[in-house]
């Protein structure tokens, strides 16, 4: 902008006549991606400058009246303080607006006033220590300019890398600067007023998004409704995060951000998105938290989630290693086939059922795949029925999903006496040529797998484990002339 020497003809807004434009903070969302715009005074809501700073040493001032409210004395300014004295050489006012850490500046719109009334005095807009625009010291005497203020916006176009823009006036002098009043409405020497400003900072720098705790945020199985914690920041503040499952957008998160402030949007320590796992199909998909920074930068956090919302179907075709036979050692092995299911199966749960009185006891084996018992006990001899049914690893189990029984058997328990019935008398010639011994167990213990057989000798000697008759009669066949004796023994259904 070329500096151009006025007499300030446009002194009040009333004479000047024109409209005031106040810009506010929704003049944000024109920025570029990758920008962002911060208002100040008249620009702003309620005239917030918050995000300037200042300095000043003796002699000057510096400090703000925003909104101007249309009073061209007001706005934010930089000046020297009113008959305070001489100024010594290098005093100075200063307001100044940094970019971020990590951002830039690239444009400045401004509408403002400046104005000094000796040489001696410097008064200017500056970027990085640069003047854009205002009255260099030890020229012409008296210098001014205004963008015709209220109404018109200047806007400069910052080189690249710029990181503060600012309004100065300052005492350029060797011996020193007067303060003396000087005629209303500007009383000062030498001032910069800001009624209005815009920067634009540029930031290119993605946030950062971690996972903080949740199912979603694990490597487990799921089932039901889950939830992943997360935190995101980034240099100039997180302005909203979204939720996307299977690459389709599901949730999001806008905050509240001041548009006055250098960094508008807070960062975001916490927060976190619930996924009703029941609506996906079950298998593997991917959920991402993307996050978007005041500047509309993206970063996100991708994860790949497994889902079975479906106990595992009955187990099939279980069956006893062995058999389903009595046996005398309590140790059974089951097995089966694993049925489809998108979790892998690992628990087992069975059911222990006595035949004979239906009194029934529950169990559970761990495992991943797990698809077999090898280690089933029961509690005392018996005919028992086990059923079997499955847990994944999403916790999905029901106990209606159970397979067909099938039937443990146990008994270690010997039969008691086995003995031949007693014949009173000689036994006649023709029975003897085939003769029926028969075998009673009257009184005596049987087992709970029952009697299978008897074991019988006829020569009075102990039978051994031979079976050699079933049910309870020996057919013994042709006795021999004189006496025979017969001796038992029970032998047990295991």
């Amino acid at each position: 902008m070329a500096l151009t020497r006025a007499s300030f003809l446009c002194r009040s807004s009333i004479a000047c006549g024109v409209a005031l434009v106040v810009v506010l903070a929704a003049f944000a969302g024109a920025a570029r991606a990758g920008t962002y715009d911060v208002v100040a005074c008249d620009a702003a809501p309620g005239g917030a400058w918050g995000s300037w700073s200042g300095i000043s040493s003796q002699a000057m001032s510096w400090g703000a009246a925003c909104p101007t409210n249309r009073a061209e004395t007001r706005g934010m300014w930089v000046r020297n303080s009113i008959n305070s004295g001489q100024a010594q050489p290098g005093a100075l006012a200063a307001m100044w607006f940094d970019a971020p850490p990590g951002a830039s500046l690239v444009s400045w719109s401004a509408q403002f006033a400046l104005h000094r009334d000796d040489a001696y005095w410097q008064v200017g807009l500056f970027a990085d220590g640069s003047m854009l625009t205002g009255c260099a010291p030890n020229t012409q005497m008296f210098c001014a300019y205004s963008t015709a203020w209220p109404g018109t916006t200047t806007t400069f176009a910052l080189p690249a890398g710029v990181h503060r823009v600012g309004i100065q006036t300052a005492c350029a002098s060797a011996l020193w600067c007067s303060t003396q009043a000087r005629p209303a409405p500007f009383s000062e020497r030498a001032a910069v007023r800001l009624f209005s400003s815009v920067v634009r900072v540029r930031d290119d720098t993605a946030p950062s998004v971690w996972s903080v705790d949740g199912g979603l945020a694990g490597d487990a199985w799921l089932s039901g409704s889950q939830f992943i914690g997360y935190g995101s920041s980034d240099n100039v503040g997180i302005r909203a995060t979204r939720l996307y499952v299977d690459g389709a957008q599901r949730d999001d998160l806008q905050r509240d951000c001041d548009f006055t402030q250098r960094v508008p949007c807070f960062n975001l320590p916490y927060a976190r998105y619930g996924v009703d796992t029941q609506a996906l199909a079950d298998g593997s998909h991917e959920v991402r938290v993307e996050s978007i920074d005041t500047a509309a930068n993206a970063g996100s956090l991708t994860r790949t989630i497994r889902v079975d919302n479906h106990a595992p179907d009955a187990p099939e075709a279980v069956a006893v290693d062995g058999g389903e036979g009595w046996r005398q050692t309590n140790s059974f092995q089951l097995a089966w086939t694993q049925p489809p299911s998108a979790a892998p199966v690992t628990v087992a749960h069975y059911e222990l059922c006595d035949a004979s009185t239906g009194a029934c006891t529950t169990g559970e084996r761990r495992g991943d795949g797990i698809a077999a018992i090898p280690d089933l006990a029961v509690p005392q001899p018996g005919d028992y029925t086990v059923r079997v049914w499955l847990e994944d690893a999403a916790g999905n189990v029901s106990s209606a999903n159970k397979s067909l029984p099938v039937h443990v058997r146990f008994d270690n328990v010997p039969p008691g006496q086995a003995s031949p019935r007693a014949r009173a008398g000689w036994v006649g010639a023709q029975e003897a040529r085939s003769f029926d011994q028969a075998i009673d167990m009257a009184g005596e213990f049987v087992p709970r797998s029952g009697v299978a057989g008897y074991s019988v000798t006829t020569d009075g000697s102990d039978p051994d484990a031979v079976l050699d008759v079933v049910g309870d009669t020996y057919h013994a066949g042709a006795l021999p002339e004189g006496t025979t004796t017969f001796k038992a023994r029970a032998i047990s259904g295991s």
